[in-house]
């Protein structure tokens, strides 16, 4: 996306709505399209635990957290990415890496005389080392985006905030060797470096997607895609987006952990809502026990999705810009 030029918001309804086409009619030419479209577009779920077992649930079945009163009409947000999982029937050469982008922007400013601001986290990912044995251990795929931007929470003024996400699997470049590979915290582990930009303004914008941009070449493959995607994190921000109007959707997020799975898997999530187990780092069919995990002719049904679980922590409160005009 060019950040002079962006793209409309797509609607977390709009993109329901097209996915429910996919399932009920073939429309020829137009379908196909539309399916290539999707494919690899994120959606997120929230896993839900405030019942008897976590239940997945699309984020417009969410209410938010928190009111949004004139009190605490903000929130500060921190994300830690828990795990991302590459589906094992993806063929990986030992040369493989990713870069992971992860953007969220402030729908509104703190202040009318200030513009609205960018979180931007791009990660690499040295998936050879994730996805085979010899690479794996129980902190591969994980990522503090909290401490990538220095221990500073995320500013969302009026509680309304826009996620953008993108993974891309491609051979490692001059450019990734650079940014990534020669600063490894500790050598040899897969999730290779966060290089985190808190708080910047849209002018900086460009210049980090130029410079991610020479990360990959030609050859990448888009594991995860994805449109500028409007969530609301208190009451009064999804009244004003609906106003009013019952009939309108939009995705809340709350407090806990969500899942972004692609768009072709969209009906296998629906169908089996799944939970995440922290030990087995992967994702169960609602009411799986450990006993059906441990027996030897349990069959995976998510061994072939591609997924990615986030922690998300959030309290209410009121920014304080601190804005005083100056003059020279």
């Amino acid at each position: 996306m060019d950040a002079t030029d962006p793209k409309p918001a797509l609607t977390y309804d709009h993109l329901l709505q097209e996915l429910e086409e996919m399932e009920l009619e073939a429309r020829g030419g137009s379908l196909k399209a539309l399916q290539e479209k999707l494919a690899n577009q994120f959606i997120p779920f929230q896993i839900d635990g405030s019942g008897d077992q976590n239940a997945v649930r699309h984020l417009h079945e969410m209410e938010p957290a928190f009111l949004g009163g004139d009190d605490n009409p903000d929130v500060l947000m921190r994300v830690e990415m828990v795990d991302f999982h590459l589906a094992e029937n993806k063929r990986l050469q030992e040369g493989d890496r990713a870069t992971m982008n992860i953007t969220i922007r402030q729908q509104n400013p703190v202040d009318d005389h200030l513009q609205p601001l960018y979180w931007i986290a791009t990660t690499g990912l040295d998936l050879y080392k994730m996805f085979t044995d010899n690479g794996h251990d129980d902190d591969e795929g994980k990522a503090d985006l909290h401490e990538a931007f220095g221990r500073q929470p995320i500013e969302i003024p009026k509680g309304t905030a826009v996620l953008k996400f993108d993974v891309k699997k491609h051979p490692k470049t001059q450019w990734w060797e650079y940014l990534f590979a020669g600063t490894r915290s500790q050598a040899g582990k897969a999730l290779v470096k966060i290089l985190g930009l808190p708080g910047i303004a849209l002018d900086a914008v460009k210049a980090v997607e130029d410079l991610v941009g020479r990360l990959v070449d030609h050859q990448a493959e888009t594991l995860f895609a994805s449109n500028e995607l409007p969530l609301v994190l208190t009451q009064a921000a999804k009244d004003r987006l609906l106003d009013g109007n019952k009939h309108n959707k939009v995705g809340a997020l709350r407090p806990g952990l969500f899942l972004l799975v692609r768009g072709e898997d969209y009906k296998l999530i629906k169908e089996q809502a799944p939970f995440y187990h922290y030990t087995y780092k992967r994702l169960f069919p609602a009411g799986t026990e450990d006993v059906d995990i441990l027996d030897p002719d349990y069959i995976d049904p998510f061994k072939n999705i591609t997924f990615a679980i986030f922690r998300v922590a959030m309290t209410d409160t009121k920014l304080n810009p601190a804005y005083e005009e100056l003059n020279f």
